[in-house]
C-alpha cells in the first residue's frame, strides 16, 4: 500500500474515534454526553482523584506525627533528661497513637475539600492543606496539654531530587513547618500585646491636657515634678525655643532630662489608664468598671488574655534560660493560665505581689501590682525574647535546607 493510502486509512481511524460516541448513542440509546475517552475524566468520575486526596493527607499527616514523635531526640528522655527504658516504651506508645490519629485527621480534613478533585492537581492541592491543617491540630494541642498539666508532590510533580523529595513527604523537614507555625502563633500573641499598648496610647494622648498621673515625674532631681503631660511638651517646647521653664528654674541644661521625663511620665499614664485609673487619679470601682473603664481596650485585653493563654506553651519553649527573662516568663504564664477564669474587672482591679526583676540592680525583687500589670507589662520581655529566638530559630533552619539544596 502507497503513501497516500495509509494516510486515508488513518484519518478515517481518527474520523470514527471521533464520530464513535455518538454513532454508540444512537445504536444502543446512552446519552453520548456521559461517555468519556479521556482517562482524566474517567478518573475524576469514578472519584479516583477524591480517593487520592484522603489517602495522601492521611499518610502524610501519619508519618509527619510519627516523625514528630520519635525524630526529636528529647522526647525519648524522661522528666530527669535520661533515656530509659520507660521513657522509650512511653514514646513509641505515644508515637503510634499520634500516627494514627493524624492519619485520620489529615484524612477528614482534606475530604470536603477534595470532593470536587477532577484533576492530579486539585489531589495534590487538597491533600496538602488536610496534611498543613492536621499538623497545626496537633500543635495545638500539645499547646493546650501543656498549658494544663507537607507536601505530597511525588504523586505528581516534577521531582528533581527524589531523595529529598521523599524526606519532605515523610516530614524530615517537618520541623522547620513546625517551626512556622509556633512562629505564627508567637506572633499573634505580641500582636495582641502590642494592639493594647497603642489604645492605651491613642486613650493618653486624648486625655493629654485634662490627665494627671497618680505619681509625677521628676526632673532634675527632686527639685521639679510633672504629672500632666502637656505640661510637660509645653516647657520642653519653651527651652528648645530658647526660653526657660518653671520660672527659670528649668533650662537648656535641662533638656535631656526633661526629654526623659517625659517618656516616664507617658509610661506612668499609659500604666494609669490600664489599671482603672481615672483622669484625677482615682481608680474606678468594680461596679462601674463597664461604664468608666474604656470599652475598646476592654475588649483588646480580652484577645490578648485568650491569646496569651492559647499560646503560653509556645512562649515557654522559646524564652531563653537568664534571670530576667525566666522571672518575666514566670508571671507572663502565672497569669495567662493560673488567673484566665477571673472576670475582667478582676484581672485589671486585683493587686497581688509578685517577682520583678530590677534592671537597675540586676537582682529580683517583691513587688505588687495589677495581675493585668503583671501579664502586659511584667510578662512583656518574655514575649518579645521568644518572638526574637524563634524568628532565630526558623531563619537559621531555613539557611541550613538551602545549604544543603545547594
Amino acid at each position: 500500500m502507497g503513501i497516500f493510502g495509509k494516510i486515508i486509512i488513518i484519518m478515517g481511524i481518527f474520523g470514527f474515534a471521533r464520530q464513535a460516541p455518538k454513532l454508540i448513542s444512537e445504536i444502543i440509546g446512552i446519552d453520548a454526553g456521559n461517555i468519556k475517552l479521556g482517562i482524566r475524566e474517567k478518573l475524576a468520575s469514578g472519584g479516583a482523584f477524591v480517593a487520592g486526596g484522603l489517602l495522601g493527607a492521611g499518610a502524610t499527616s501519619m508519618v509527619r506525627n510519627l516523625t514528630n514523635k520519635w525524630a526529636d531526640k528529647d522526647k525519648w528522655k524522661n522528666a530527669s533528661g535520661n533515656v530509659t527504658a520507660r521513657s522509650v516504651a512511653r514514646n513509641l506508645f505515644g508515637g503510634a497513637i499520634s500516627g494514627v490519629a493524624g492519619g485520620v485527621s489529615g484524612a477528614a480534613r482534606v475530604g470536603y475539600g477534595a470532593r470536587g478533585a477532577k484533576n492530579f492537581t486539585d489531589m495534590r492541592n487538597s491533600a496538602s492543606k488536610g496534611a498543613q491543617g492536621a499538623t497545626e491540630a496537633r500543635m495545638n494541642r500539645e499547646n493546650y496539654r501543656a498549658n494544663h498539666g507537607g507536601y505530597i508532590g511525588a504523586m505528581g510533580g516534577h521531582i528533581t531530587d527524589t531523595g529529598r523529595s521523599i524526606g519532605n513527604w515523610l516530614g524530615l523537614s517537618a520541623p522547620l513547618e513546625q517551626l512556622k507555625i509556633e512562629q505564627n502563633h508567637a506572633q499573634e500573641v505580641k500582636n495582641a500585646r502590642k494592639a493594647v499598648d497603642e489604645r492605651l496610647k491613642a486613650i493618653m494622648e486624648r486625655d493629654a491636657l485634662n490627665r494627671d498621673a497618680t505619681r509625677s515625674i521628676n526632673v532634675n532631681g527632686t527639685t521639679v515634678g510633672y504629672s500632666n503631660l502637656s505640661e510637660l511638651r509645653n516647657d520642653i517646647e519653651r527651652i528648645k525655643n530658647g526660653h526657660t521653664a518653671m520660672g527659670g528654674t528649668l533650662t537648656s541644661t535641662n533638656l535631656i532630662s526633661m526629654q526623659r521625663a517625659e517618656k516616664e511620665l507617658e509610661k506612668q499614664l499609659k500604666n494609669d489608664i490600664l489599671n482603672g485609673y481615672d483622669k484625677h487619679g482615682t481608680r474606678i470601682t468594680r461596679a462601674n468598671f463597664n461604664t468608666d473603664y474604656d470599652g475598646e481596650l476592654q475588649a483588646l485585653l480580652t484577645s490578648y488574655r485568650t491569646k496569651a493563654s492559647q499560646y503560653a506553651n509556645v512562649i515557654s519553649t522559646n524564652t531563653s534560660n537568664d534571670i530576667a527573662s525566666q522571672t518575666s516568663l514566670e508571671n507572663f504564664r502565672t497569669q495567662a493560665i493560673d488567673n484566665q477564669n477571673a472576670s475582667l474587672a478582676e484581672f485589671i482591679l486585683t493587686d497581688v505581689a509578685h517577682n520583678h526583676y530590677d534592671s537597675a540592680t540586676g537582682t529580683t525583687v517583691t513587688r505588687t501590682d495589677s495581675l493585668v500589670d503583671i501579664l502586659v507589662n511584667e510578662g512583656n520581655a518574655s514575649i518579645n525574647n521568644a518572638n526574637t529566638n524563634i524568628n532565630n530559630r526558623v531563619n537559621e533552619r531555613i539557611q541550613r535546607n538551602n545549604d544543603n539544596n545547594s
